[in-house]
């Protein structure tokens, strides 16, 4: 289990379950329901929206402050590779909407996730710095689910990804599980403009493409075998994603993640990691994103510089409901804080161009230094929309949401729902 002190990990804790082809038929004519609604909400990106708020902007009326004195460091901000969480002036003024622009769009190199048939098994796996580990949604004995016959969207989309793998008990999620992601919460977050959901298999590639989205893989564990080295653990990894995405294996991997306590000090891991990004980029011809916890890194630059040559470097720099609505719901707050991790990651050579942000979105307890960390209803969405406006204001590479399925609140199903669509009405990244 990883350290805690430099809080969770990336990784969604996942639960092996039936595939979506093998779910009882009132869920999954539920699941195919709701595909159906969705598919006309598919936008290729085309369409821009009001723009998002100025940087002095205060988004919302209503702070929903934790009473909570606890304070703690988000991950990644006390990192031994680190020099600690940064603080930026608050900044009031009027309220700031939310636009539905795309931000900056990639090619989703749709070509690279051809029509074709795979093996039907699941690779389950596990580690010391990461937590539970799993590939995805869980696989049967039954056939493969038939793959799209029409091809993939038209695109582009938009560099922003959204980690889904269900982990679900039926139809929706009870309020009283930690962790829960079922398919209505998928459906939730699979609407335009298109971008891409992360997931562990290509179960639900029919309703993605449905939607006018692409899928990405999604490896909740980075660190396995690393001793063996990075030709090794890319090779495992493409094997496993062969077998699990049936349809094709997509180009985009999101990595979980960086070990907080062998980069700073252990050349030897860093060059694993390095090796690894170079072998999927080279040999497999993949594109890598690495979630990396280090919100303001303060060493180790030509190992930062050689990774960010191969793979896109994903800064964990979280900033929680409860500061945000301590700050006044400041997006110049919220950005001053994203631009120190910018400039922390800048100074050790890796150009804004190379590097992803992501964020917390569980429903965390007033303990927690990250997600919603106990602050109201109202306070949690004028944060989503607070960090988003920020975030869209700093041109990152692209955007990772993630913890969708957490629920320490064990608050409502129709109430996350509400968040969620509060967070796609956003323009990331």
């Amino acid at each position: 289990m990883r350290d805690l002190a430099h809080g969770p990990p990336l990784g969604l804790p996942c639960v092996a379950m039936p595939r979506a082809r093998s779910l009882p038929p009132s869920l999954h004519e539920l699941l195919l329901g709701v595909a159906l609604t969705l598919t006309g909400c598919g936008d290729d990106g085309g369409t821009t929206a009001a723009s998002a708020a100025s940087t002095s902007a205060t988004v919302g009326t209503s702070s929903g402050a934790a009473t909570t004195t606890t304070t703690a460091t988000g991950p990644g901000s006390t990192a031994d590779d680190g020099t600690g969480g940064g603080g930026g002036s608050t900044s009031t003024g009027s309220t700031g909407g939310a636009a539905t622009s795309t931000g900056a769009a990639s090619d989703p190199s749709s070509s690279s996730e051809p029509l074709t048939g795979g093996a039907d098994t699941t690779t389950t796996t596990g580690d010391d710095t990461t937590g539970p580990g799993s590939t995805g949604e869980g696989t049967t004995g039954d056939p493969p689910p038939a793959c799209p016959d029409n091809g993939p969207p038209p695109g582009p989309a938009a560099r922003k990804f959204d980690v889904a793998t269900l982990n679900c008990p039926g139809a929706t999620c009870p309020p009283d599980q930690d962790q829960c992601l079922c398919p209505v919460d998928f459906a939730a977050l699979n609407v335009g403009p298109a971008h891409f959901m992360a997931t562990g298999t290509d179960n639900n590639k029919p309703l993605v493409w449905g939607a006018g989205n692409f899928q990405a893989v999604y490896v909740d564990d980075l660190n396995t075998d690393w001793m063996a080295g990075g030709k090794a653990r890319a090779d495992a990894l493409i094997a496993a994603a062969t077998a699990n995405f049936d349809c094709g294996v997509p180009e985009w991997f999101i990595v979980n993640e960086i070990s907080a306590s062998q980069w700073p000090d252990n050349a030897t891991y860093r060059q694993f990691v390095i090796d690894f990004a170079k072998e999927m980029k080279n040999t497999h011809g993949k594109t890598v994103v690495i979630a990396a916890p280090f919100a303001k890194p303060g060493a180790n630059g030509a190992s930062w510089q050689a990774l960010a040559t191969h793979a896109y470097i994903a800064a964990e720099i979280y900033l929680s409901g409860k500061e945000i609505n301590a700050n006044g719901n400041s997006v110049a707050w919220c950005e001053a804080q994203y631009k120190a991790g910018i400039d922390a990651y800048g100074k050790l050579g890796v150009p804004l161009a190379r590097l992803f942000l992501v964020e917390h979105f569980g429903q965390t307890t007033p303990d927690k230094s990250w997600g919603r960390a106990g602050v109201s209803t109202a306070g949690w969405h004028n944060a989503i929309e607070a960090r988003a406006q920020a975030a869209n204001k700093l041109g990152f590479a692209g955007f990772i949401s993630y913890a969708w399925s957490w629920n320490l609140m064990h608050v409502a199903d129709d109430e996350r729902l509400a968040f969620m669509g509060t967070y796609v009405a956003q323009s990331l990244p």
